[in-house]
């Protein structure tokens, strides 16, 4: 049996990286396409604790500000999920592109 050379281990080690990495992004990828057709609830927006009976109505958001909030973070939860897919699918795409091409010279260097 052969003794691997620095090169062969170089390349050995860089597609054991390489498909960890297209790991990580595929469960990534998963996670926001969930996160995009399943979205979490926005959180309630909760009002101080009323204090006597006159001044109540000054205490509570109006509903429109309540429903305008609800409306910005379902937006920015949206916008965060798309992001992250994005993010995942440039690594997953550059991950396979460089596991590829060592692969190859891999495989080359092993036939010789």
């Amino acid at each position: 049996m052969a003794t691997p050379d620095l090169r062969e281990l170089y390349l050995s080690l860089v597609c054991l990286i390489t498909l960890v990495l297209i790991l990580v992004g595929g469960v990534q990828v998963v996670r926001h396409g969930l996160k995009l057709l399943l979205p979490d609830p926005p959180p309630p927006v909760f009002a101080p604790p009323p204090e006597p009976a006159d001044s109540t109505a000054m205490l509570k958001p109006p509903r429109s500000y309540e429903q305008a909030w609800q409306q910005t973070e379902r937006l920015r939860l949206q916008r965060q999920a798309i992001r992250g897919l994005l993010v995942n699918l440039v690594l997953l795409v550059l991950a396979g592109l460089i596991y590829r091409a060592h692969w190859r010279r891999l495989q080359i260097m092993r036939r010789t």
